[in-house]
């Protein structure tokens, strides 16, 4: 008797280990016969991404991608079950070349304009990121971009989205472009700018350095970058697919936003390393 309460004591300190063992849940998919048809031809895959923190990262020591872009494209890969080949780029230009070439099937992170709609098929958005303005704390108040002067310098990475939208509607700012998000940031610092526009992404990854501790965000552009996956627009049905499956990626990854991305790599690897993130690398 004693031996069998021993057993049930046992089997008790077991379950909850049986239960933490078992695999995650990957949530199911509902396609339409024609796109799990197209599905079941083309599981393999070729993901560009632009190399850009905190979205998308590359440790070279680990030889892997990490950040909130590849966590998300690594969680639709699991629920469509693909078999994905990473190309990295260091710039849109790069990127949209590429898929020009063919070299592409589909990308992380894009925006949506008149321009990019001519290359790609958008998902919905997956992710709002805000775009700030930040100043000295220093005697800090509200600013509003419509008011501000010539003589106040505002400090914004060029090229880029925001600083065409910048300059398209705020012909009043006297614009100083920058090749990255902290070089603005370090130009308010040594007061060679009033303030400078960045998205809330870039503002959380740098402001926990101490360079940065003297700044704040002192306004909004009211225009949140809506980040979107774009697919090659002569298969429709990868859009309709991806689609579908980002609805569930973004359940399954509970994604928090890229204000909280996360800092450790996922696994996955670019081309000429290329896997399928989590697999084993192949040619």
């Amino acid at each position: 008797m004693k031996r069998v309460r021993r057993l049930l004591v046992i089997g008790c300190l077991w379950l909850p280990l049986i239960a933490l063992a078992r695999p995650e849940t990957v949530p199911t998919v509902s396609l339409e016969p024609a796109q799990q048809q197209w599905l079941d031809t083309h599981r393999s895959l070729r993901v560009g991404l632009v190399l850009q923190a905190p979205y998308a990262q590359f440790d070279r020591r680990l030889q892997q991608l990490y950040g909130a872009n590849v966590e998300l494209v690594s969680s639709l890969a699991q629920v469509l079950r693909l078999d994905l080949t990473w190309r990295n780029f260091t710039d849109q230009a790069s990127l949209e070349h590429a898929l020009q070439a063919g070299e592409i099937d589909f990308a992380p992170g894009l925006t949506q304009t008149p321009a990019s709609l001519r290359l790609w098929l958008f998902s919905d958005p997956y992710m709002r990121v805000p775009q700030l303005v930040v100043g000295p704390r220093t005697g800090t108040m509200a600013v509003e971009l419509e008011t501000l002067g010539a003589e106040q310098r505002v400090a914004v990475r060029m090229p880029s989205q925001l600083a065409d939208y910048l300059r398209g509607n705020y012909s009043n700012l006297n614009l100083q472009g920058v090749p990255s998000e902290r070089e603005a940031l370090q130009l308010v610092v040594g007061g060679q700018a009033s303030f400078a526009v960045l998205d809330e992404a870039q503002l959380s990854r740098l402001s926990r350095e101490s360079e940065f501790g003297e700044l704040a965000v002192v306004g909004d552009i009211g225009l949140p970058q809506l980040l979107r996956i774009g697919s090659r627009r002569d298969w429709p049905l990868l859009a309709d697919v991806l689609e579908r499956g980002l609805q569930a990626a973004v359940v399954r990854a509970g994604h928090p936003g890229v204000a909280a991305s996360a800092a450790a790599p996922t696994g996955a690897q670019p081309a000429g390393h290329a896997r399928k993130p989590g697999g084993a690398a192949s040619a």
